[in-house]
Order: C-alpha cells, then structure tokens, then sequence
C-alpha cells in the first residue's frame, strides 16, 4: 500500500471513529449511587413482603420505583431486576445494612398493616351503626305505612 492511500485510509478512520458516537446516539452508561442501590433494595423489599411474595413482583417492583424516581422511566423492569440482582451477587451493599434495611421495611409494614386494620375497624364500626340506623328508620317507615294501611282500612266508606 502506498503511503497516500495509508495516510488517507488512516484520517477517514479516525474521523469515523470520532463521530461514530455522534451519529449513532450512543449514551455513557448509567452511573448507579449507593442511594439509589439502596432504594431498589428496600422498594424490592416493600414489594415483595421481605421476599415472601415473589408473584409478579416486577411490575410492582418497576411501578413503585418510577414514582419515587420519575427521571428514571426509561429503566425497564428487566434492567432494575437485573441490577438488584448485581447489587446482591457483588455485595455492593454489605449485609449489615440490607438487615438493617429489612428490619426498617418489616416495620414499615407492620405499621402500615395496623393502620390497614385500624380502618377496617373503623369502617366496620360506621357500617354496622349504619345498618342499625338503617334498620330502625326502615322498622318506622314498615310500621307508619302499617298504621296508614290500617287507618284507611278502618275509616273507609
């Protein structure tokens, strides 16, 4: 090869490869902070009862992470599995604090689930006293309709 036809060979790669990122779009690749890893971790645990309930748990997985972080939607459910699985497989976050988080989600639960029955008290409560209200204007509606009932039986012509 000739000397001008290397040196052009040479310049037009370099520019292709100089643009290459320009014209393919292509993205650095995402940065994940100990915060966030966090985050997916305890949202993991939140959504899967402390990893009883493993059933369709992507969707929710991916559902409750987009609202607490919107300027991540384009994550999909596969990468936000796939990187709960690395930071576990890599220990990027040690075990102390995955307990120690576990322990802040099974009392978030246990709180959220008293205040869950708390209201279904509540609600049963204000069922039930309206049903006996319901009951005793339906026994006086039952017994004035009677009462007229009678009264035009009575005084009939």
């Amino acid at each position: 090869m000739n000397k001008f036809i290397w040196r052009t060979y040479l310049i037009a790669t370099k520019f292709e490869t100089n643009t290459r990122g320009y014209l393919d779009f292509t993205e650095t690749r995402m940065c994940w902070s100990k915060e966030l890893n966090e985050s997916i971790m305890r949202i993991y645990f939140e959504v899967t009862d402390l990893e009883t309930n493993l059933t369709a748990h992507r969707i929710r997985f991916h559902t409750k992470f987009i609202e607490l972080h919107p300027h991540l939607a384009h994550i999909s459910e596969q990468r936000l599995s796939d990187q709960r699985r690395v930071i576990v497989n890599n220990k990027l976050i040690p075990e102390v604090r995955i307990a120690q988080m576990k322990q802040e989600v099974e009392s978030q639960i246990e709180n959220n689930s008293s205040v869950y029955v708390q209201s279904n008290d509540s609600l049963r409560n204000n069922s039930l006293s309206n049903d006996m209200i319901d009951a005793q204007t339906n026994d006086a509606t039952t017994f004035s309709q009677d009462t007229f009932t009678h009264s035009q039986i009575t005084h009939s012509p």
